[in-house]
């Protein structure tokens, strides 16, 4: 089962899940996942989704589409095994007449069309696609990716460009709080307001809501509580706050924009200051106090994997729905060029349409919520992170269990390996056929020898897929 813990604190042992060893610390709200093992403390664990509709039988079920599905690269040897079989069946005869006619040799005739017979076996020809598909896949599925279409891998060795949602992609999307920023002195005390009571104020005014940054901000201090809160769309929170002496504060929680305040050259100071990041004011008795400033973080592997698509002659590009600054921000802290900022689902699937018009190899694309939909399925790839919407994932070929942002350059380079791969199976089996058919075909080969030889060919076959997962 897939579960919420509604009460203890452990550590759990995801591997079976995530391929990562290292424990992770959970607690109450904390998801659990079907395979997850409890290494100490006693949880209570409400179910939210049992046997089939758990997260790992889900993966399974990416597993077994993956698998089944038929490759359409692999029709490719279909359409030459449709010309090359009859063609070694007419070569076969012609042979025997040729020994039988015009040498009079029919014992020898026979044998040798025999050989060709055998040593043209399409063997080594038929599994070389699907040898180095499977391994592949299994190789992408160790290291947490699904690859639910084996068509994509062929895909992605043509793509030049990779998209990327900000949010959840590149950045965590978990906001915190970055910075508080004191602004001047209380009204009427002409005392200087320390930024910790404005944080306790914030806190108590935003804990009883479920919006991002209340929730942030409400993670600064449980010291106080608020009464009377009420939420007007356009002005904030607002709500009476008792402190530690007694008196009650009539706080108010609000964009800069929305706050009606009377040190307002002094607040456009301090949010120019802070720049790109989403800002909130706490003020009361008409003067703000303190402005707090929130981010979500850039990924711990972000620059890695904008790092090492750079080195694999791919150009990311960010997209998001974020605001400019913030998005120009993140793009500049990353190093990436080109980006495209208060992006909506349509413009996302537009600007995908836009790039691919512009550019004569694949486009793939990265995403996790249900704005990124649109444009995962009409991206050359889709790529889904594993912590996104169930959404994301049915529109994208790919989807990272682990979440690493890391798997999306190994995703690339499998690519890569694996097309490189198929074509020395092919070159192999093509190449065999042409030397030894007409070694057979002038009788220099036994029929017992052209099978073992047959034979060699198709191990040389698994043997050159299996390379993929010793350099893997």
């Amino acid at each position: 089962m897939d579960g919420q813990i509604v009460e203890g604190l452990s550590q759990l042992d995801n591997s079976l899940i995530t391929g990562e060893s290292v424990p992770v610390e959970v607690s109450v709200d904390s998801k659990v996942s079907a395979g997850s093992v409890n290494l100490s403390a006693n949880l209570v664990v409400s179910a939210t989704a049992v046997s089939a509709s758990s997260r790992i039988a889900q993966i399974a079920d990416l597993v077994r589409e993956a698998t089944a599905r038929k490759a359409k690269i692999t029709s490719l040897t279909d359409r030459i095994s449709v010309i090359f079989v009859p063609a070694v069946i007419g070569l076969s005869l012609v042979t025997y007449l040729v020994w039988a006619l015009g040498f009079g040799d029919s014992a020898r005739g026979l044998s040798a069309a025999i050989a060709v017979l055998v040593i043209a076996c399409p063997c080594a020809l038929g599994i070389a696609v699907p040898m180095s598909l499977t391994v592949a896949t299994a190789l992408g599925a160790k290291r947490g990716i699904v690859i639910r279409d084996p068509d994509t891998l062929s895909i992605l060795n043509r793509v030049r460009s990779v998209v990327l949602d900000k949010t959840g992609t590149v950045t965590t999307g978990q906001l915190r709080v970055a910075q508080v920023i004191g602004l001047g002195a209380g009204s009427g005390s002409g005392a200087m307001i320390s930024t910790t009571q404005a944080e306790a104020f914030a806190a108590a005014i935003e804990r009883g809501s479920v919006h991002p940054i209340a929730k942030a901000i409400a993670a600064l201090d449980q010291s106080l509580v608020a009464t009377d809160i009420k939420e007007t769309a356009g002005s904030g929170v607002t709500g009476n706050v008792t402190d530690a002496t007694g008196r009650v504060f009539a706080v108010t929680v609000a964009s800069p924009g929305s706050s009606q305040i009377s040190n307002r050259a002094e607040l456009d100071a301090a949010v120019a200051q802070a720049g790109a990041m989403s800002l909130v004011v706490v003020s009361w008795r008409g003067f703000a106090h303190a402005l707090i400033a929130l981010e979500d973080d850039i990924r711990a592997d972000a620059a890695e994997t904008i790092e090492r698509l750079r080195k694999l002659d791919i150009e990311p590009i960010l997209l998001s729905g974020d605001g400019q600054a913030r998005v120009s921000a993140v793009a500049k802290q990353l190093g990436i060029t080109e980006y495209f900022a208060e992006v909506t689902p349509e413009q996302k699937l537009a600007t995908i349409e836009r790039i691919k018009v512009g550019s004569s190899s694949a486009i793939a694309m990265v995403g996790d919520g249900l704005n990124d939909v649109a444009a995962l399925a009409g991206a050359d790839v889709g790529i889904a992170m594993g912590s996104g919407t169930h959404a994301a994932q049915s529109a994208a070929a790919i989807t990272i269990i682990d979440d690493s942002s890391l798997s999306i350059p190994y995703s690339l380079e499998l690519s890569k390996r694996t097309w490189a791969n198929i074509k020395q199976n092919l070159g192999w089996a093509f190449g065999y056929n042409l030397i030894l058919i007409p070694v057979a075909a002038l009788g220099m080969l036994n029929p017992m020898l052209a099978g073992t030889a047959m034979a060699f060919s198709s191990i040389s076959v698994v043997l050159n897929a299996l390379r993929l997962r010793w350099r893997g």
